[in-house]
Formats: structure tokens, sequence, C-alpha cells
């Protein structure tokens, strides 16, 4: 049975939150579920206290702006808009944040969700971006819908396009966020992203996308001042920006048959809700099809393929839907309801995968691929996006709409047929020729080296330029990407028997910071005690040592070679080292260790400066004081040794 308080914050929550708790949902391990709690609570507790001080300064007119915090609710505000953060914020969100001080009993994650459940009232309110010709509606982590407004113009004298508010959509009322938070979008791009105040110096705030992984971050000028209103705009205006104009809106119940909990997708072919069935309160997903006046589009041909390819094969792991007609609803999709996200999901939460996990995952998906070839279908769109998880782990695959039964010697020009996606096709269907199980088996080979390495590769030579794929891996992934189809494995079930029998021995790798950890400057270059010491207990039990500093590429490898021309550091460090490369200006001010392109659990970070360090991985962080702070006699490095034998279990 769904869960609706599970429902609300992934997807009705604002968007920061829902953010956050969805990288809770796709953490690998226990100690990541953790980190990445304290994480989602920090930034709860931020936006909240956004809010709130919103509603300090509107009242007020003016008024010093400060990084939103937990203070901000010390600061007396008779104006309360939404009235429910009179109540403050919950004790235990402020205890899973680090904030207060005390033990949260039980699961991190199941803890963090009873202490969101305490401001279930956020997923009333809407965030919306005032822009010239109507609203922008912000819905959940990844809809973004425009509802037009002829009058918009009238209502932006006094709102400026571009600025962000927080909306009753009830009674109209609202709140502006600028500038403790902050919009900007790519005319080019479908989605923007929203920045909440972090720092400021004079009239610049320092911006950070909150709930976002590895945190991008921009700076503005503070120039504005919260202020509320009313929105005056017609009834069914406010219906929108509550729940887009589509088939089905949120908390709708469907001719006794479904209750609708709301839009989780838009996508190109159709757009997908979750809702319950009435009758044993299963849930499902429903797919729609239909254009605005009913009639079916160009994409109905996609769903009546992926209803009867889908149902031919017999594997649970197939999700297929199965038509439903609804009395003036018209004609839509249902399907299995995969609450645990797809593997897209799963790499954009965690960079790349551990070869044990992406191994487990390919061996999955080949196993239902066989099941698609025995019974004369080849999938034909094998991607990250269309493989999802069950609650057990299990492997999900979605999307026949363009699948193709196989017709032995059947190699014509498919004339018309959308071929898949781009990256993820085998060379032949590039160049029009008929899907088959050697194109699937392509497309598998690719996922798994995406799944190590975040590259899509496209032939065996492109392999060889991948350093992040284990080198046990490269023989099946040469046969999986041959350029011709007959090089391939025969079958998915010979692939997967393959892949069974390799084994690989986890890999630790380690990313250095220069200036302040290991010398105290890039110009004077004077060693910390025991740098020699550290750098060769690095490079005997790290196979990849990387170095992760805002000092360039050049200069890094200058201090380098001088620290290694004077002995102190071994030589043979200038040829083991790689440089990540990271401009604060543009990447943020994180040092994100997916950028690494390792595991995170295999990976780590000695640094010295807390300011860099992305607060769902600080448990991956060594500490060092700064070089130039310690008076008394240094052991910052001996003492780094200690806790990274302490962290990788090392004797």
């Amino acid at each position: 049975m769904i869960d609706d308080l599970d429902f609300l914050i992934r997807y009705r929550f604002v968007r920061p939150i829902s953010r956050s708790y969805e990288s809770v949902c796709f953490a690998l391990s226990p100690d990541e579920a953790k980190q990445r709690s304290r994480w989602s609570a920090n930034v709860s507790v931020r936006f909240m206290a956004t809010l709130y001080q919103a509603c300090v300064l509107s009242a007020q007119g003016k008024g010093p702006v400060n990084p939103p915090s937990h203070h901000d609710f010390k600061r007396p505000c008779t104006h309360m808009f939404p009235h429910e953060l009179q109540s403050k914020i919950p004790t235990m969100l402020l205890m899973l944040a680090g904030i207060y001080e005390g033990a949260v009993a039980g699961e991190a994650k199941h803890a963090l969700v009873e202490s969101l459940g305490a401001v279930e009232y956020l997923a009333q309110y809407r965030l919306i971006v005032c822009e010239d010709k109507g609203f922008r509606v912000l819905l959940g982590p990844r809809i973004e819908y425009v509802v037009p407004y002829t009058h918009a113009r009238e209502f932006t004298g006094f709102v400026l396009p571009g600025t962000i508010l927080f909306v009753d959509t009830r009674s109209g009322r609202y709140l502006t966020l600028d500038p403790l938070a902050i919009w900007h979008r790519n005319p080019r791009s479908p989605f923007g992203h929203m920045y909440i105040l972090r720092r400021v110096e004079g009239t610049t705030g320092h911006y950070i996308e909150d709930g976002i992984a590895g945190c991008p971050s921009m700076t503005s000028e503070i120039t504005a001042t919260p202020h509320s209103g009313i929105l005056k705009v017609p009834p069914d205006v406010l219906r929108s920006l509550y729940s887009p104009s589509l088939r089905f809106h949120d908390g709708e119940r469907i001719d006794g048959l479904y209750r609708i909990n709301g839009i989780i997708w838009r996508g190109g072919a159709s757009d997908i809700y979750v809702a319950s069935r009435l009758k044993d309160k299963i849930p499902v997903v429903l797919k729609t099809f239909e254009s605005d006046d009913g009639r079916f589009d160009a994409n109905y041909w996609h769903f009546v393929n992926e209803e009867r390819l889908s149902m031919s094969v017999k594997h649970e792991g197939i999700v297929k839907p199965a038509k439903r007609v609804i009395a003036g609803y018209g004609t839509i999709y249902e399907q299995q309801y995969i609450a645990n996200g797809s593997l897209q999901d799963l790499l954009n939460a965690n960079g790349v995968l551990s070869p044990a996990i992406a191994q487990d995952i390919a061996i999955k998906l080949l196993d239902i691929l066989h099941a698609c070839h025995i019974s004369l279908v080849v999938h034909n769109d094998i991607k990250p996006d269309n493989i999802l998880f069950g609650d057990d782990g299990s492997l999900r695959l979605i999307d026949f709409g363009i699948a193709q039964q196989i017709k032995p010697h059947q190699e014509k020009l498919r004339y018309g047929s959308p071929p898949g996606s781009r990256r993820y096709m085998a060379p032949e269907i590039m160049q029009g020729g008929f899907p088959s199980i050697q194109s699937d088996i392509f497309s598998a080979g690719v996922v798994l080296a995406q799944m190590l390495s975040s590259t899509l590769p496209g032939s065996p030579e492109e392999l060889q330029h991948i350093r992040g794929i284990p080198y046990e891996f490269s023989g099946f992934l040469r046969r999986c990407l041959a350029g011709g189809a007959h090089e391939r494995f025969d079958s998915a079930r010979e692939a997967a028997a393959y892949l069974r029998n390799i084994w690989v021995r986890p890999a630790r790798c380690i990313a250095l910071d220069i200036e302040g950890t290991l010398v105290d400057n890039s110009y004077e270059v004077h060693p910390r005690p025991g740098l020699g010491k550290f750098i060769t207990f690095c490079m005997e039990n790290f196979k990849r040592v990387f170095v992760y500093t805002t000092v360039g590429e050049a200069e890094s490898r200058r201090v380098f070679e001088l620290l290694a021309g004077h002995g102190e550091i071994p030589e043979s460090f200038l040829d083991r080292y790689e440089y990540v490369m990271w401009d604060p200006e543009t990447g943020g001010p994180f040092k994100d260790l997916r950028r690494c392109l390792v595991p995170l659990e295999s990976n780590c970070i000695v640094d010295d400066s807390p300011l860099v360090i992305p607060e769902d991985q600080t448990h991956r962080w060594v500490r060092v004081r700064e070089f130039n702070e310690v008076r008394t006699p240094d052991r910052g490095l001996f003492l780094a040794m200690e806790e990274i034998r302490k962290m990788f279990a090392m004797p």
C-alpha cells in the first residue's frame, strides 16, 4: 500500500526538501542513509527558516538579511505565513540535523519521515516563479509547468519576473522569497534552479542550490525585500497552481476505481500519475497519452505496442501495462507502481556504483532480456531511465513502446521508426538496421560501463580511454560493444553467465587537498611534518590517489615536483596522482567526491577546511587542522593516517 506521507514528502513538498529526501531514498548503505538524512534535515530547517525570515522582513518592510538558519525562529513575528510556522521547527528535525543534542532513535530515514510528518502542511503550498506570461509552478522534485495568465504583466508591476513566491493556492496569499531564495533558469533548459542564501559579503549574497547533491552555487546582489500579498487571479488559475490542468488532479477519485495521488512525471509520450485502486488499496501507475481534446495523439501506437509485447514476455521483472477505458476520462494504461525509482535516479544520487552493485544490476538486466528474447521480443530502448528497482532489490524493466518482434533475416531499414536512445544504440541501429538480440546486448554493455565510470562508450576502442572501469570487466565489455553484431554474445544468458564469473576486489581511493593540508601554501611550499610518510602510506594502500584542490593543475604539478626534488615525497608520486578538475566559480564551492568518478563508499577526502565539504559527504572527510594555525608540534598527517585506517577498517 502506498505511503501517502512518503508520497507527499517526495513529490509534493517544496523542491529543496523533496530533492534532498530523494537522495536519502537512493542511499546505498546505512551510513549513507544516516548522513543524507542529516543533510536533508538541515535542508528542511533552512527552508523553513527562509520562510520565517521572509515573514519578519515582510512585516518590518526592511531589516538585515542573513543566511536562513534555526536562529531566525528567535526573532519575533506577529504576521506569520503560513500560520503553522508559529509551532516552530519540530525538535526531532533539529536533533536529526545535529543542531540540538540528543540521540535519534531507530533508522535515520524513518526518523526523518516522522519529523517531516509534523510539517505536512508544506504540501498544501506551492513554490511559484513569476514570469511575464504567467506563473511557473515547481511541483516536487522534477516537474515544472507554466500556468498562462494574460494579466500577469499587471501583476509583475510589483512582483518582478523571476521572483519566487510561496503561495497558498486556497486563498491566493503569497510571500516573496527574494533575496533569501532566488531563481535562475537558462531559457534553453526546461528546468530552472532555486538557490538559498548561505553567505553575505557586503551587498553580495552567495547562494547554494539546496537539496541538490554537490550543491551548485551562484552570487547575486542583495537588493529586494520580501513582501506578502494576495494573488488576484480567477479561481481556475488558483486550482491550476495547485495541480496542473491535465487529465487528473491531486486527490481526485475516478469513477469509483482510483484515488489520484498526483502526477510525478511529464514525458514526451505520456503523463504519469500515481494512484491507489479503491477496491484493494494497491498503488498503481496511470499513464495517459491522449491530447487535451481526447483524441489519440501520435504516441498512441507506443502504448498499443507496449501492452502487446510486454504481455508476451513471461518474467516477473517485466512491468506490464493494461489498457483501461474509463467513462468520462478516456483511455489510460495502468501498471505496477515501483516506488524505489530508476537506475538513472540512483546514478544521479551516487555518481558511479561499486563493481559489485553494478555487476548485480547488469546480471539481473540480462536475465530479464533473455526472457524477452526467447519470447521473440527485442526491447530496443535499454537505458537507466527504463530500469526500476522493487522494494526487495529486484529489477523491473519498463517501456516496450518501441520494442520489436524478432524476425529472422530481417535487416532492412525501418523507415520512420524511432530507433531508441541514441547514446545507447548499437552502431547497426544507428545505420538503420533492424533491432536484434545483439543490439540489446550492446545497450546493456553501455549501461554497465556507465554504472562503473559515468561514461557511455560506443566501441571497444573508447573503452581503452576510460580509467574508472576495472580491467576485470574489459573482456566482457569488449564483446558487448563490438562493432559487428556477430562478434557479440550469442544470447543474453551467455552474457550473464560470463559476467557471473567475474570477481573484482574493491579498490580504495583517496583525495588530497594541497594548501593548508599537505603544505602551508603553493608559494613557500613548506611541507607538513610527516608528509613523505603520509604520501607513501597513500601510495601503498590506495589504488587511486586524487589531488582535489583550488590550486590549478599546472601549479599543483610545480608544487609536487618541488617537493620531490627536495626529497620530501617519493618521485614516483608524480606519475601516480590524478588531478580532479574543479572550478569553484562554475562548479560550486564544494569538493563533491562524485567528481572523482569512483564509488563514494570507496573514497575519502583529506582536507583542512570544513567549508568545502558537502553536507551529505562529511562522513567521508578526514579532517586535519589548517597547517598555518597549528601552534604545537604538528601531528596532523599522523593522526589522519589513523583515522583513515579506521574508516577503511585497515590493519
